[in-house]
């Protein structure tokens, strides 16, 4: 638990100052030894056991989990290739770099300027990415090596600093930031493309416009798991987390994964058909719905409406 408090907002700018500054508390607590940091939201679950990813990560303590989506944009101008090799899989990873003319980072809003205020994110114009730099980004969920954190907070250079600045005034920070700075450092052969994570995506479906309420731009969030995607959670890849999962939704496959890493809880076991579900603290300061009680006020119309129609029947 941290001393304070950020009310921060679905792709603010603030959420790149959260991890931040957890990394500077993290590195200032000399009596904790720790190897990484690893982001997780309130929608994530746990596929592997935590004596899993311990064992995993004691192997990769020189390396920064990241999940590039760059890997489709060969064929843009600019772009360039860069090859990992990725001890996971005794392959080599094929990472494409988007040039600044990429379509994703447009899509993303990154050639834009946004302004945080009032618990919103501000589009105020355009701008012109920055020349001399190799792009790239991706997912915004990762795993630091302590390395790696300690550079982000004391590189004193143009382009870390000029990076953090920019960063400032960007949409979706942690799904490019991490990225940028370690794609053009010293640390760049420490990255493996795998952020760790099963998103539950099921693009056949569409992506509606979502999140306009908190930012002028177009947001896309992964299906929540039912228990018919639970097939996805039992695999042998390298992959320690889930998401999203929402008990409101369907708390079966919460189950379904607790058995699956420590076999059936007995009957009655508390916690099995309840959850708690935090919507409010007094020292919040948000005036608009935030994600989960907007999924919640979704999940009871579409529960409500099933029920009509079955009395209609």
């Amino acid at each position: 638990m941290t001393p304070w408090r950020y009310a921060t907002i679905w792709g603010g700018a603030s959420l790149l100052s959260v991890y931040l500054q957890a990394m500077e508390d993290l590195l200032k607590m000399e009596d904790l030894q720790w190897d990484f940091i690893i982001n997780l939201s309130e929608s994530d679950f746990p596929i592997k056991t935590n004596a899993q990813l311990v064992k995993f990560l004691g192997h990769y303590r020189q390396n920064n989990f990241l999940k590039s989506h760059g890997r489709d944009e060969s064929s843009h101008k600019g772009a360039t290739q860069w090859n990992i090799y990725l001890n996971i899989y005794m392959t080599i990873a094929t990472v494409k770099i988007l040039s600044t003319d990429s379509p994703i980072y447009k899509k993303q809003g990154l050639d834009r300027t946004f302004i945080e205020c009032d618990n919103h994110m501000w589009r105020i114009g355009d701008r012109k990415l920055p020349e001399g730099i190799v792009y790239d980004g991706g997912s915004d969920w990762f795993a630091l090596n302590r390395e790696y954190c300690q550079y982000l907070l004391t590189a004193n250079n143009t382009m870390v600093n000029g990076l953090k600045e920019m960063f400032k005034y960007s949409l979706l920070p942690a799904e490019s930031f991490f990225h940028l700075v370690l794609v053009n450092s010293e640390h760049c052969e420490t990255l493996i493309d795998n952020n760790l994570h099963i998103t539950n995506w099921k693009r056949k479906l569409g992506c509606q416009c979502q999140y306009k309420h908190i930012v002028d731009w177009c947001g896309c969030s992964p299906n929540v798991f039912k228990p018919e995607d639970f097939y996805k959670v039992k695999n042998s890849r390298p992959v320690y987390f889930s998401r999203k999962f929402e008990p409101v939704v369907s708390l079966a496959v919460i189950n379904q994964v607790d058995t699956y890493l420590y076999n059936a809880y007995p009957m009655g076991t508390p916690g099995m058909n309840t959850y708690f579900q935090s919507i409010y603290h007094e020292e919040d300061t948000l005036t608009v719905a935030s994600d989960g009680e907007m999924t919640t006020y979704r999940a009871f119309l579409r529960v409500l409406k099933e029920t009509v129609n079955l009395n209609e029947q």
